[in-house]
């Protein structure tokens, strides 16, 4: 698996996906190479030209080993510069996305702050709320206690008012009965009152004169005889 899926989680080109392999090869891996041929100095004498043609063909193996070593290196170091190049790319875009999720978070941890201001408004309009409605509710019970109060009161007054139109019925029944017996009476005696007394007077003195003894006796008055029941009972 490349280096860059493991880190990113992402697949990598074909051209990127060699170079990192050529790159994580073993062979890839560059060895010094040491030098087998003993290079006589400049002007010294040559003893053999069989070892000196021996030296050449060594000297260009070498050469041509560390031409390939040098290729292998210089693909190695064009792998090294793609991957740096994908990999600044794929920073850079993480950078983006870092910088727009900083910018969607800042945004949405505003929106939570207003959201939370407006969260609390309202929980302290609803405090405010509750505590007039329970003011409303002490009042509407403390006006039903007094509802009740007034009422057992009012029940009390409209017995006793009752008691009261009985006994003013009553009364009211007693009186037609007295007028009823006063009409069904017989009329009172027409005769004067003067007439009245002066009869009354003179049975007193008739009276008096049984008690004292006297003889004399007068007649008596038509006046008298003509008393109505009514008068001399």
């Amino acid at each position: 698996m490349p280096t860059t899926s493991v880190l990113w989680g992402e697949s990598s080109t074909p051209t990127t996906s060699r170079l990192l392999a050529a790159w994580s090869a073993p062979s890839a891996r560059v060895a010094p190479v040491f030098l087998q041929v003993q290079l006589p100095a400049l002007g010294a004498h040559v003893h053999s030209v069989t070892a000196l043609v021996a030296d050449a063909h060594t000297l260009l193996r070498e050469n041509q080993e560390l031409r390939a070593q040098y290729e292998l290196v210089s693909a190695h170091n064009a792998g090294l510069v793609a991957h740096a190049s994908v990999l600044h790319d794929r920073n850079l875009a993480i950078l983006h996305r870092a910088r727009e999720g900083y910018r969607a978070g800042m945004i949405r941890l505003e929106q939570a702050l207003l959201s939370r201001e407006r969260v609390e408004r309202d929980y302290a309009d609803l405090e405010g709320r509750v505590a007039d409605f329970r003011a409303r509710a002490d009042r509407t019970e403390a006006a039903e206690t007094l509802l009740h109060v007034e009422r057992d009161s009012s029940a009390e007054q409209y017995r006793d008012l009752q008691a009261q139109l009985q006994a003013v019925q009553d009364q009211a029944a007693d009186y037609a009965a007295q007028l009823a017996r006063a009409a069904a009476a017989p009329p009172p005696s027409s005769t004067p009152l003067t007439r009245l007394f002066a009869a009354q007077g003179e049975r007193d003195d008739l009276r008096l004169n049984v008690i004292g003894g006297g003889s004399w006796w007068p007649p008596l008055s038509s006046n008298v005889m003509t008393l109505s029941p009514s008068v001399t009972a």
